[in-house]
């Protein structure tokens, strides 16, 4: 009896730990469950966030246009109209129509920069050789990415090296892009003061460019330190 009573009790003692192992392992699915849940709510919520500020940034660039073609193109035609009234003010009506012309182009080039119409790889090293401090590198092929994120990069890259140029102090600026089958990178280095990453900056540019980049579930990574430069990496996934 006393054999068959210990059998039992190896049989219940298996029984229980299969029982405790059995919660673990469910307690284990649950918690990751639960985790893989919320970081999917959180990643809805980002999303949410970074295209609610997207469209706050295309609004803000639209007041921009209107505040551009009221002040500067608003004033120079009725500037230009007075002139043409006036006999004898030929040159100067020409004149006011080529600044004219010059502004338009400008604030066309900034919603659509024409650079790009050859690839953003020719449209940032264009950039780039106009600017004593930068030198640009390049490695990857020299197929087109599609037309949203060439435009993104290129805004990223000219408003990077501005940054560079007002800010840093810096006598050298390095932009790198790398471009392959699925990822396009744009790294910009400069040599210069740097700063506190963890102190909060006033700039909005560079904040749209960053919500933008979110939005599309790309990267924005800034590195600096005070006296130690400054580095800005930017990654896109340019195919679903």
């Amino acid at each position: 009896m006393q054999e068959i009573y210990d059998g039992f009790g190896d049989g219940y003692f298996l029984i229980a730990v299969a029982a405790v192992v059995g919660l673990v392992v469910v307690s284990m699915i649950l918690v990751w469950y639960i985790m893989r849940q919320k970081r999917k709510n959180a990643d809805k919520e980002r999303q949410c966030v970074a295209a609610e500020a997207v469209l706050l940034s295309v609004d803000e660039e639209r007041k921009n246009l209107a505040r551009d073609l009221h002040d500067y193109i608003g004033g120079m035609i009725s500037a230009t109209k007075l002139s043409a009234n006036t006999p004898g003010n030929e040159p100067k009506t020409l004149a006011l129509l080529d600044e004219m012309m010059d502004e338009l182009r400008d604030i066309i080039n900034e919603i659509m920069p024409q650079t790009l119409k050859f690839g953003l790889r020719p449209a940032v090293e264009s950039f780039c050789a106009k600017i004593d401090k930068a030198e640009f590198y390049y490695y990857g092929d020299d197929n087109r990415i599609p037309e949203k994120f060439e435009i993104l990069l290129y805004r990223c890259a000219r408003e990077l090296i501005n940054n560079a140029i007002k800010h840093s102090g810096a006598d050298k600026i390095t932009v790198q892009l790398i471009i392959d089958d699925e990822i396009a990178t744009l790294t910009v280095h400069d040599n210069g003061r740097g700063f506190d990453v963890n102190e909060p900056t006033s700039g909005t540019g560079l904040m749209n460019l960053c919500e933008r980049i979110w939005f599309y579930n790309g990267s924005f990574n800034v590195f600096s330190e005070p006296g130690g430069g400054t580095e800005v990496r930017v990654e896109i996934r340019t195919k679903l």
